[in-house]
């Protein structure tokens, strides 16, 4: 073999590749490690042209360049341990024990070996394992955080959340500004759904990194649970700001500007969420709500419109449209949407007493009683039903009917007085039964002593007793 390449010898190729590589040309490099070992194929010429492989990610490339170098020189540490990365960066797990395992019977107490063990037998889901390897990492090297906040780790995934902290606290106080430390710490106490605590060390971790967008979303949920809405809304403004199309992080400001009271800015939060995603039927639902209390009733229904087009069977968005035709007197369109909720959710809690509302609208009061029967056969204790269906037999001048509704109400509800009374008012005036309506006027007084209406009728009635 000749001992020259192109008139270069291999320690000339070498060199050059050497220059390559720092000024980051490690393709080039590879070129001339590579005419190199053809001259000479030397374990640390195998071993540099595997590192210029690892730097492009040519990671299988790399590793044959490796097991070259320790196939000359069983004792090259680096090409063993650059080779369990590589496999680790391959996901070849069980590669990486086995180059381990022989990095460690070369140097029983390099670190390395038994780190990138530990992360192999972690990743492969053999959690005792991977402690064990990280717990020698530190036998060896006391203060090597990585492996510290990586048993940390392991300890969340087997929710022993307070073990895991103690090794949080050994990571921050090695080395203060270590951002997953304190991140990693938050994270447990979020577990032990302690939010103060959660808190305190994630606002000490996003000063150090405030680009970490998953360090905000668990913040927000932390400030959440205390009821912080101002701060809730700090931490989706900064989620949006690292990322503007977050489109649930535009959802979630919606829902806190309107804990605030803020109408007008929870529906451009809303509107940048469908601009987003045009297929997040809640952010449309919102914003119909929203609409409604601001009283821009046209606005509302389309945006309840948008919503049940997502999902016709949106029933909370079909009824809340009709309580918006209500509004517009629309009373038709209204029935219709009730019927539509109803038709998606026949126990539907409010659809159908608003359809009562807008046949009492329509002067419709045989459908209105309909409805109220519908619901009280669902829910025998619904007292406001059966006072509307007692207004609503009165209008039908079915005193009788009447009486038998609201004496149903002060059977759920005994002490309601303006319901005696107006049994006894019914009884008196409509029925001309003067003994029923003392008695129930009386029972009004035993409530209220001092209850106008009754003492007024009360005194009619003695009047004409005497």
């Amino acid at each position: 073999m000749s001992d020259k390449f192109e008139g270069k010898t291999a320690s000339e190729w070498s060199n050059i590749g050497h220059e390559y590589a720092e000024s980051g040309n490690f393709q080039k490099a590879i070129e001339c490690f590579e005419k190199a070992v053809e001259i000479n194929p030397d374990s640390k010429t195998w071993y540099y042209l595997g590192v210029a492989h690892d730097k492009l990610g040519e990671f299988q490339q790399a590793i044959e360049c490796y097991e070259q170098a320790v196939k000359l020189d069983p004792q090259n540490i680096n090409a063993w341990i650059l080779m369990s990365s590589a496999y680790d960066a391959l996901r070849e797990y069980h590669s990486v024990i086995e180059v381990c395992e022989k990095i460690a019977d070369i140097d029983p107490n390099n670190v390395n070996a038994w780190y990138n063990r530990g992360v192999a037998y972690s990743s492969l889901g053999y959690l005792e394992k991977a402690i064990e390897c990280y717990e020698k990492t530190l036998e060896i090297e006391p203060n090597n955080i990585a492996a510290l906040n990586n048993i940390g780790s392991i300890y969340i995934h087997l929710e022993s959340y307070e073990k895991a902290i103690e090794y949080f606290e050994k990571v921050v106080e090695i080395d203060p500004v270590y951002v997953m430390g304190w991140f990693n710490m938050g994270l447990a106490y979020f577990k032990l759904n302690n939010p103060q605590k959660t808190i305190e060390y994630f606002e000490k971790g996003v000063k150090l990194d405030p680009s970490d967008i998953k360090a905000w979303d668990i913040l927000e949920k932390a400030y959440s649970k205390l009821d912080d809405t101002e701060n809730v809304l700090r931490c989706n403004k900064k989620i949006v700001e690292i990322d503007p199309w977050n489109f649930e992080t535009w959802y979630n400001m919606g829902i806190a500007y309107e804990d605030l009271g803020d109408l007008v800015k929870a529906i451009e939060c809303y509107e940048k969420t469908v601009e987003i995603d045009p297929q997040y039927k809640k952010a449309w639902y919102n914003m119909g709500i929203d609409y409604y209390h601001l009283e821009d009733y046209q606005k509302a229904v389309k945006s309840f419109e948008s919503a049940v087009e997502i999902d016709p069977s949106y029933s909370n968005a079909w009824n809340n449209m009709g309580a918006t035709y209500n509004k517009l007197e629309e009373y038709q369109k209204a029935i219709d949407c009730f019927e539509k909720a109803l038709e998606t959710n026949p126990h539907h809690p409010q659809a159908r007493s608003n359809m009562a509302s807008s046949y009492r609208s329509l002067g419709q009061t045989t459908k209105e009683i309909e409805c109220y029967k519908e619901i009280v056969k669902e829910n025998p204790q619904n007292i406001n039903t059966w006072y509307y269906m007692g207004v609503a037999y009165r209008k039908l001048e079915d005193y009788q009917k009447t009486i038998d509704c609201f004496k149903k109400v002060v059977e759920i509800d005994p002490e309601d007085i303006e319901i005696w009374y107006e049994l006894g008012n019914i009884a008196y005036v409509e029925l001309k039964d003067n003994e029923m309506a003392k008695k129930c006027v009386e029972k009004a007084l035993e409530l209220d002593p001092n209850y106008p209406k009754a003492l007024s009728l009360l005194q009619k009635l003695n009047e004409q007793g005497n």
